[in-house]
Order: structure tokens, then sequence, then C-alpha cells
């Protein structure tokens, strides 16, 4: 059967379905609308009773609902409470794949309403909730968010801004100190313990991407090292300050000073 025209579907009193295109006479009065019966054009559902929390109602197989319609409180009933019940959930298709967004509740601890903001939020803006779940937009502050969070929602190339409120960026160590570096950059994330800069507590230093050492700043000793160009180096030079003298001198070896004729050159005997 198939119904169209401006059409009105009234549900009376004895569960009868009363179908009108116009006037107060029904074109077709049943007690039940047969399954495969398809209304076209502008329809209207109305119970003649008055308002009910179940005015009209789309259940399952298992006579479970899935969606009520509640004119008493002006709402829209998602799902089934109680054990067995049914989960109520939104689900947003789009016009471009198969991909989905689910609006879905959760076994909440007490019942609770969200109230929309009222108007578009400013750029850069979070949501933000009152403790009786009116939302609104406001500037972002606190959270937790961690660098790599923050790196990952950035734009390319990711930047950290500087300003005159917040000043400089500190890397500050626990009230405990903790083991290892405070910070490393690494040629790729399986590089090991291949570390291209490091800062500890003691040590600022550069390497290759093999974890060789290039060059080291003792920060406890206020030594600098230079290390020699060899796979895994041992030996370097060092420079530093010490009782009103600028030592240069090397870990092992000779001591040169210019790399042509009238070379200087000190053992670590002392002998020149």
């Amino acid at each position: 059967m198939d119904v169209a025209s401006t059409t009105r579907v009234i549900v009376n009193s004895g569960s009868a379905f009363g179908i009108y295109t116009s006037g107060q006479d029904p074109v077709l009065q049943v007690d039940t609308i047969a399954k495969g019966t398809t209304i076209t054009g502008t329809t209207l559902a109305k119970s003649d009773t008055g308002d009910s929390v179940t005015a009209f109602q789309v259940q399952n197989n298992a006579g479970k609902s899935v969606a009520t319609v509640d004119t008493t409180n002006k709402t829209l009933i998602l799902g089934q409470s109680s054990t067995g019940g049914i989960d109520g959930g939104l689900v947003f298709d789009n016009a471009t794949n198969s991909n989905t967004v689910t609006i879905k509740s959760g076994a909440t601890s007490t019942s609770y309403t969200l109230t929309l903001p009222t108007a578009l939020p400013g750029s850069t803006q979070c949501l933000a909730s009152s403790n009786s779940g009116a939302l609104s937009f406001s500037a972002c502050s606190g959270g937790s968010t961690d660098l790599g969070t923050a790196y990952t929602n950035s734009s390319a190339p990711a930047t950290i801004t500087l300003n005159s409120t917040q000043l400089g960026l500190n890397i500050v160590d626990a009230s405990s100190a903790i083991s290892g570096d405070l910070f490393d950059v690494k040629a790729n994330a399986t590089a090991g313990s291949g570390k291209l800069f490091s800062v500890s507590t003691s040590t600022i230093n550069f390497q290759d991407s093999a974890g060789n050492n290039g060059l080291a700043f003792d920060s406890t000793n206020s030594i600098l090292k230079i290390y020699e160009n060899v796979s895994t180096p041992s030996n370097y030079a060092q420079i530093y300050y010490a009782s009103g003298e600028a030592v240069f001198s090397a870990s092992s070896g000779v001591t040169r000073i210019g790399s042509g004729s009238g070379n200087i050159t000190h053992g670590t005997d002392g002998h020149r």
C-alpha cells in the first residue's frame, strides 16, 4: 500500500491507526498497519490521548526500544535502560567514504545533561564545562598535554613559540634526580644508544649516529673534550682553566699546536 499526498497518521485510544489526507474522516483506519506499508508525502504522527513518555517507539525484534519519542518531556530517547537493554547511540555517515562517527552513552554513575554552547568558538579556543553541564568555548589553559602530543597536533614544521608571559623554555629535573639524560636528540627511533645530542646533569655531549663521542662538555669539572675521529674513540684533547692557567692537553700521546712546519709539540711525559 502506498499512501501519498499530505498525510496524517493518528494513533487512537484503542491502539488503532487512522490515516487522513484532509478533513476529519480517515481514508483508512486499521488496528495494525501491515508490514511493508509505505507512507509518502508530509506525514504527521499524533496521539489523540495526550502527551506520553512513550508516544512513539521503534523496537527491535526482541521488543527492546531502539528509539522512543517522549512528548511529555519533549525528548527523543535512544536505547533502553536497565540490564539487558540497549546502549543509545548516534551514527554519522559521510558522503565521501564508508567511515562513520559514533556518539554513544557509557555506563554513567548518574544521569546528567550537557547543554551545547550558545555561540561559535574563537580561534584555538577549547570546549569547557561548568559543574552544571553547560558547555562553552574559552581560552585553553592548564591540562597535562605532553610535548609529544603537542608536536603531533602541530602544523609542519612543529614550532614552540615563546611569549613575554611564559618567557623561556625550561627543562627541570625532578626533586629526586632522574636516571639518564634530561634531553636527547637521536638520528631515528631505533638508534639505540646513539645520540646526536644529549644533556645530562653532568655532561653535554655530541655523538655520531653510531653513538661515538665527538664533543663533550664535562659540566662537573668544567672540561671541554674533543674526541679523535675514529670508530669507538677513547682519546681526546681537553681544554680547561685551573689555578690561574689555561690548559690544553691530550688524554694520551702528544699535544701539538699547528699543522705544518714550526709545530709545537709536547708529550704527556712533559718533554718537548
